[in-house]
């Protein structure tokens, strides 16, 4: 199974273990000033697979990254750690980020966005993907560890 594969199936174990319309893989790169779309799955998926920006003023992304801790947006529309511009114009309602650490660092994280349910995050859909997250950070690590350097550099961003 391909890093990608793997990746994504982790992306798809997200959805299901908080009822995510739209869930990623997103990896820091270049020392988190970078953040990468490494997977995608949902509704939202074909916006944001292999996309990669600059960390500062992306929002969710950058403030998961630079915090290390688990973001809860239950209401994305005012709250200032999500990109305000990309709530309007995807219709993102409710978010959640938890972080994926290596030596007590952040290096990347699951972010779920919307629920199927047209409910919002809470504090138990937080639990249940720090839960996961726990269960899946030596995949992430490994996958994350084991890209083709030359591969990310020719994504693009």
């Amino acid at each position: 199974m391909s890093n990608t594969e793997a990746l994504t199936q982790v992306a798809q174990g997200v959805r299901s273990a908080v009822g995510a319309s739209t869930a990623a893989v997103v990896l820091g790169e270049e020392d988190n000033s970078i953040v990468f779309f490494a997977a995608s799955v949902g509704q939202h998926a074909h916006l944001l697979q292999g996309r990669r920006g600059p960390a500062a003023g992306s929002g969710l992304c950058g403030s998961a990254l630079e915090a290390g801790v688990p973001i809860l947006a239950a209401q994305t529309i005012g709250d200032g750690r999500v990109h305000q511009e990309h709530a309007t114009q995807f219709g993102i309602d409710t978010a959640l980020a938890v972080p994926i650490l290596e030596g007590g660092s952040p290096v990347a994280f699951l972010m779920a966005l919307n629920r199927v349910d047209g409910g919002t995050f809470d504090e138990a859909s937080q639990a249940a993907l720090e839960s996961y997250a726990a269960r899946v950070t030596s995949e992430v690590a490994r996958a994350r560890g084991e890209r083709d350097p030359a591969a990310s550099a020719d994504a693009g961003g």
